[in-house]
């Protein structure tokens, strides 16, 4: 008899230890997640502002135009409008890079107009999906936009926020980052919470 309410008794204590360690483990989790999401969206927000800054009119006129003109006469002159355009795509770049800044680490940014083609990509982003013309035209609407989505296994944080000028939008600032960091930390925190609890549940 007495054995049965011991066991009853360490029952219990089980129960009762697991429900309050889970506890515990999903407010901690539930806090560091919220607290690493913020920390990818105000980075992001941060970068969109500083770029933002920086885009005007003059800015957005001074950019080398990368659209050939002209038909083709021949075949010279058209590897000759080919090469033009190849130039003056890498001087875009180069001149994007260099009046707008690059953003370091996994983060990256475009400069969009307002129906969302791209007018500058100084860093060749090449995520598919991106840019994301829909977000940039509701932040041509609405003055940013969150987004987030996935290409070829990698989920992607991206910001979007309009560029006003006396009223009127003249461009997007899209600035995206890989999510791929976050999910490690969440995982790695996920692991150490497991093991906390059951190595407390072993004690």
């Amino acid at each position: 008899m007495f054995n049965r309410i011991r066991i009853s008794l360490t029952l219990w204590y089980v129960v009762v230890l697991l429900a309050i360690v889970g506890v515990i483990a999903i407010i901690t989790y539930t806090v560091l997640y919220r607290s690493l999401t913020s920390e990818v969206d105000n980075s992001l927000e941060s970068s969109a502002r500083q770029i933002s800054a920086q885009v005007s009119e003059q800015s957005l006129s001074s950019i080398p135009d990368t659209s050939g003109s002209g038909d083709s006469g021949g075949d010279d002159e058209g590897e000759e409008e080919h090469e033009e355009g190849e130039t003056a795509a890498e001087e875009a770049e180069e001149h994007g890079v260099r009046f707008f800044g690059a953003t370091s680490g996994d983060t990256f940014y475009l400069v969009l107009d307002p129906a969302g083609s791209p007018i500058l990509d100084p860093l060749n982003v090449n995520v598919p999906g991106v840019p994301d013309s829909a977000s940039a035209a509701k932040a041509a609407r609405d003055g940013s936009d969150w987004d987030t989505l996935s290409s070829e296994g990698t989920d992607y944080r991206l910001y979007s926020q309009a560029v006003t000028h006396e009223g009127r939008t003249i461009a997007v600032v899209q600035v995206g980052r890989s999510l791929d960091e976050h999910q490690e930390q969440l995982q790695m925190l996920a692991i150490v919470l497991a093991a906390t609890a059951f190595g407390g549940l072993g004690l």
